[in-house]
């Protein structure tokens, strides 16, 4: 295979964009199907804006039925891109993906904030599947199935309470299974 043919995408909107061709959707399909404006689609596509974690979920749901994908796994592999995205002052422009995108691999954020997210999940939802997936997510430091009322708990780190719901506990709820979560700061006595 010829190495110049293989694209790697270097910003979520280029990867959005690369999907959305490979499955033949068009702008105003992708947008009506992940229930959102066409104009805000267009920004997310252009790296102008990031999309939020739930929004880019119902995105990335769509093209993955589109291209018959795994749901969860092209969820994670997109969702890494989060992480330095315009919103958090990191620009995407000239073609640097930034630390920590495009990569899998999670553990620990250098921040001061950690907490611990109990995850309630869908009856008959494998809990251990949903764990994998999770500690996938960047800024995630453990993610392990357990029993009880919530069949996964979740331990986060970010540098402050407002980074870990935007970018951590927004990406755990999202994950297919997952009823609802409820957060649980660790406490520096």
């Amino acid at each position: 295979m010829d190495l110049e043919a293989i694209v790697v995408p270097k910003t979520p909107g280029e990867a959005l964009r690369l999907l959305q061709a490979r499955a033949g959707v068009s702008r105003d399909a992708l947008a009506a199907r992940a229930g959102v404006s066409t104009g805000a689609l267009s920004n997310y596509l252009s790296d102008t804006s990031a999309p939020s974690a739930v929004v880019l979920r119902r995105i990335t749901d769509t093209l993955a039925d589109a291209l018959e994908l795994d749901r969860n796994r092209l969820w994670v592999e997109l969702g890494s891109f989060l992480e330095g995205s315009p919103r958090t002052g990191a620009g995407r422009k000239g073609g640097d993906p930034g630390p920590g995108r495009g990569s899998l691999a999670a553990g620990s954020v250098a921040g001061a904030y950690a907490a611990y997210i109990h995850v309630e999940l869908d009856p008959g939802t494998d809990g251990h599947d949903v764990a994998k997936q999770a500690a996938l997510i960047p800024g995630v430091t453990l993610a392990e199935e357990v029993e009880g009322p919530f069949g996964v708990i979740v331990r986060a780190e970010a540098s402050d309470a407002e980074e870990l719901d935007d970018r951590v506990v927004s990406a755990v709820h999202a994950l297919h299974g997952v009823v609802r979560t409820i957060t649980s700061p660790v406490l520096h006595l």
